[in-house]
């Protein structure tokens, strides 16, 4: 009766150990895409407030964006200029200045989308938002940002992408 027990008790245990696994890897997983998805609303004052202690870098911030982006992106066409390596650099270095005290203003290492009509210095001319134009466009590279870019850049913001902007 005993070694019976023990031998079923053994077994349950195995069996519930492997259902634990299971679920942590699935869990762990879905955390990831619901802390993603819940970063992605968060509004950019609590972000800046966690980039400066140290909750999370800019460059996580980015990748969490840059994740969100290829995943569902596809599915709405709503970001339709994207420069994400010029960004992992900028991320770096907003990093590496931030652990030295150096903050380049109130948008330090805070990675974001602009709309397309937008001029940003190194991103293709706009095709305000009509993509019959956007072939010709994507081979015309903007030299100067517009003022109001050049002002959200030397805040220390990171522009990673251009958004859509509706036709009519």
């Amino acid at each position: 009766g005993n070694q019976y027990s023990t031998q079923q008790k053994t077994t349950q245990i195995v069996a519930s150990l492997a259902v634990t696994a299971i679920v942590f890897a699935w869990s762990r997983k879905t955390y990831r895409r619901w802390k993603s998805t819940r970063i992605a609303y968060t509004d950019a004052t609590i972000l800046i407030k966690k980039l400066r202690n140290g909750e999370i870098s800019s460059e996580e911030l980015l990748e969490l964006y840059i994740e969100r982006i290829e995943r569902i992106d596809h599915l709405y066409n709503a970001v339709v200029v994207r420069d994400f390596e010029t960004a992992r650099k900028q991320a770096k270095k907003c990093d590496e200045m931030r652990q030295k005290g150096m903050i380049l203003g109130p948008l330090h290492g805070l990675p974001m989308t602009v709309k397309e009509e937008l001029e940003v210095s190194g991103f293709p001319l706009s095709c305000r938002g009509d993509p019959k134009y956007q072939e010709i466009n994507n081979q015309r590279i903007q030299t100067k940002s517009s003022e109001v870019i050049q002002r959200v850049l030397e805040a220390g913001a990171i522009i990673f992408a251009k958004t859509n902007i509706p036709k009519g």
